[in-house]
């Protein structure tokens, strides 16, 4: 049998048989940690896109960045507001908002999309609108780039997959490994002594927290239909690697030579001080393990150098969180210092 064919007959089967996928016709949370991670970034951890005055680093951009910096910020710009677009439209606002029924869930896919949608992609968006980045010919450039176009199909695919948990899987990479790399490459103008582009790596700090829990959401809703699939002897485990487990690999592979090529594009003008090819090759190894991690698979990748994680740490140690399966408990703090940020005082 075809594989999609198979998977296609799993998911219906799953859909019809899981607690996960029922109709709730009240408002008792089956499932409530997903309302309760909404309660906490809504108090400890939400920002909107007009805190921080991303225009203030413009002479940085125009003066202070060398030609190479220049090239590579743009080449990721490209494609970065189009993945918050999918991912918040196209993925918790369309296939997960559609794919369960449940109050609890359907109110963090909503809140998911919100942060994509009116905070992230304006956000980077008035980032480029100050880079004079904002014609409909730069939002259409990706198309004109072999590995960007290539990206953006297969995510389109992943979206469109016949099987939730693949389409589940693959937006965990997405979210906490594939837009990982841009933002190690932004956060490296505030790194080892480097004072440039502060206003955006404030915003890319606050991104990092939001996808981060994004991934986690995407990864227990996963773990859970696993779980309960298993329980009533819906999904034995030789199908399970064969059928979910197996293409999950083939993914994860996909998406790190996606990545590869990306970043060899990008840093292909000359060396950048504070960053690396190979070391962002490494950090993409590193979060591609982390997504397996999630997902309750093991890692493939051995990676030799640390040099960005352990920078970048300083950013996601602020964060815990409170992982379905892991029991920890979730702490956000506030990394935006006014004293270092410009802000807009008609908001504060």
């Amino acid at each position: 049998m075809d594989e999609l064919v198979k998977l296609k007959e799993l998911n219906n089967i799953l859909r019809e048989s899981l607690p996960i996928y029922e109709i709730s016709e009240s408002y008792n949370f089956a499932y409530p940690e997903f309302a309760e991670n909404c309660d906490v970034q809504i108090v400890n951890n939400h920002w909107t896109w007009k805190e921080i005055l991303v225009e203030k680093d413009k002479q940085d951009f125009l003066v202070e960045l060398t030609a190479s910096e220049r090239f590579a910020t743009t080449f990721f710009l490209k494609i970065f507001t189009k993945y918050e677009l999918i991912i918040g439209d196209d993925f918790w606002a369309g296939r997960v908002l559609k794919m369960f029924n449940r109050p609890e869930i359907k109110r963090k896919a909503i809140f998911n999309s919100h942060q994509e949608l009116n905070i992230h992609a304006p956000f980077y968006n008035e980032l480029n609108k100050q880079l004079g980045l904002t014609s409909d010919e730069f939002y259409e450039s990706y198309l004109l780039d072999k590995n960007l176009r290539e990206r953006i199909e297969f995510v389109n695919d992943c979206l469109n997959s016949p099987s939730d948990l693949i389409a589940l899987a693959a937006f965990t990479f997405l979210e906490c490994a594939v837009i990982y790399s841009s933002f190690a490459f932004f956060k490296h103008f505030q790194m080892n002594g480097k004072n440039k582009l502060g206003n955006v790596v404030s915003g890319t700090d606050m991104s990092v927290l939001d996808e981060n829990n994004h991934s986690i959401d995407s990864s227990n809703l996963y773990k859970i239909i696993v779980n309960e699939a298993k329980e009533r002897g819906l999904l034995n485990e030789e199908v399970y690697k064969q059928l979910i487990v197996f293409k999950i690999y083939q993914i994860v592979e996909v998406i790190k030579d996606h990545e590869f090529a990306i970043i060899d594009h990008a840093l292909s003008q000359g060396e950048i001080e504070g960053i690396t090819k190979h070391q962002m090759k490494q950090f993409v190894l590193l979060r591609l393990n982390e997504g397996l991690n999630k997902l309750g698979l093991e890692s493939v990748y051995h990676v030799t150098d640390h040099t960005i994680y352990e920078w970048f740490k300083n950013t996601t140690e602020l964060y815990t969180s409170n992982d379905t399966f892991a029991k920890k408990g979730r702490e956000y703090t506030n990394k935006l210092n006014k004293s270092e940020i410009y802000f807009r005082e008609d908001i504060i």
